[in-house]
């Protein structure tokens, strides 16, 4: 069963431990704050996190200061997995910056891929999951 939500004009959709964010216009650090309280709380319910963010429709880019969030986020807290929906190359450059930060805190690897549809996303965190599963 599905919870569908918004953050500001960004929609969200819970899928048990997976979360959806489809990025319209630009995106804020509140934003960027109130999307990872979600996730915390799917990690407190089940243990793990599953992230899908479509941001083909983002104006913008990341600010400083919501990279620096998303870096110290990931150094208290632990989403399993994460694909981001990107079709443009220019804006990838951008994303490789958050992973490299994200990188520099966390002991254990992120799966995280950048896809180019909702699709691809679904396949990378459905591959996931079934490694997660055969590690259990």
């Amino acid at each position: 069963m599905s919870e569908l939500s918004t953050i500001g004009q960004h929609g969200v959709r819970i899928d048990e431990d997976t979360a959806y964010l489809d990025i319209s216009g630009g995106f804020v650090l509140a934003e960027v704050v109130e999307f990872h309280r979600l996730l915390e709380g799917i990690i407190r319910k089940h243990g793990r996190c599953f992230v899908i963010v479509d941001r083909r429709r983002m104006v913008g880019n990341y600010s400083p200061e919501m990279r620096r969030f998303v870096a110290e986020w990931n150094r208290a807290h632990r989403a399993t997995s994460v694909a981001l929906i990107d079709d443009g190359r220019a804006r990838r450059g951008a994303l490789s910056l958050i992973t490299a930060a994200i990188r520099l805190f966390r002991k254990e690897e992120l799966p995280f891929r950048i896809v180019g549809s909702e699709e691809e996303a679904r396949a990378a965190i459905a591959e996931d999951r079934r490694r997660l599963a055969s590690r259990s």
